[in-house]
């Protein structure tokens, strides 16, 4: 398949795949999302971060070949930099091995026996495990490692690309939105705000506690000070990261504006139904703002959203 690269800065391209069709995934519902990939262009080597889902590949590749077209360099990765085990983004790992059997692979040590099992035609193959502070020169181009477990699996660890202060983040600041611009200056502040808020609600709010103390970590290692972008593996990409990383610093520490309200309920002869509608009344009357969720056919993940900045819940 013909497709094209996303240049975001000199050296360093967008390559990774538009799922346009996917609707649930894993109980979670969405209108399409995207699996990042990234290409950087050292001196001396080229490696790729994370790469995309079982059978997704085509444009994968598509986009790989056309970063190299564009670079005129020769068509051979040298590093894959994985930052999470999930098959999202490492189901296509074992075909860019086999493409380019020398390739070193670079990953946290609680990532290796997870590939490993993920991906048994590597069981084998010889990882190279990273951990904070860790580094990697590919000529002209440094990556920092930091591990970041939990954020959202235990193997998960962000990649700092140095000299653009671009954080490869995987998982974390990401949102499950599939749209044709790649960057956040590009959508407007809304929808990005509320597929941000979806997919934290649903993907991060049980690593709360880890928000913080990451964000304070960055901050001592001198990574925020040379923060430029955040490239996360679902989404758009922060041009402006002080947005998201203000979004997660409330989220994480439940500082909301507003009153909302959320009820959740089910009924089999209405009467719970009726009670529901008329406490919404009440608090309503109060002008404080009300989100209704019935259960028999309203979407757990949605209810989980606005459960997130919610001051209170009822349950019936």
């Amino acid at each position: 398949m013909k497709a094209d690269a996303y240049k975001i800065v000199d050296d360093v391209y967008w390559v990774g795949v538009l799922d346009w069709d996917i609707r649930d995934y894993h109980g979670y519902t969405l209108n399409g999302t995207t699996y990042n990939c990234y290409l950087v262009f050292g001196e001396d080597k080229v490696a790729l971060i994370d790469n995309v889902y079982p059978g997704k590949s085509e444009q994968f590749w598509g986009r790989i070949k056309d970063a190299f077209e564009k670079e005129g360099r020769e068509f051979k990765i040298d590093v894959v930099i994985q930052n999470h085990i999930e098959n999202d983004h490492s189901g296509s790992l074992s075909e860019v091995v086999a493409k380019f059997p020398d390739v070193e692979v670079y990953c946290s040590k609680k990532a290796e026996p997870g590939l490993k099992n993920h991906l048994p035609e590597l069981a084998d193959f010889e990882f190279n495990t990273v951990k904070t502070g860790d580094s990697l020169d590919i000529g002209g181009k440094t990556f920092q490692f930091v591990n970041a477990p939990m954020l959202h699996w235990p193997d998960s660890m962000f990649t700092m690309l140095m000299e653009e202060g671009i954080l490869f983040s995987n998982d974390a600041f990401g949102q499950h939105i599939c749209l044709s611009e790649r960057l956040d200056k590009d959508v407007d502040p809304v929808i990005l705000t509320e597929a941000a808020r979806k997919y934290y609600a649903n993907l991060i709010t049980l690593s709360s506690p880890m928000v913080g103390r990451k964000i304070e970590e960055l901050a001592k290692l001198g990574l925020v000070d040379i923060l430029k972008m955040i490239a996360p593996c679902h989404g758009q990409i922060f041009t402006d990261p002080s947005f998201i990383i203000d979004l997660y610093t409330k989220w994480s520490t439940g500082t909301y504006e507003g009153t909302k309200i959320t009820f959740i309920y089910d009924t089999m002869h209405h009467s719970t139904q009726r009670m529901a509608h008329a406490m919404a009344e009440g608090v309503m009357s109060e002008g404080v703002e009300v989100k209704m969720y019935f259960m028999h056919d309203d979407d757990k993940s949605d209810v989980v959203t606005d459960v997130l900045d919610s001051k209170a819940i009822f349950v019936g």
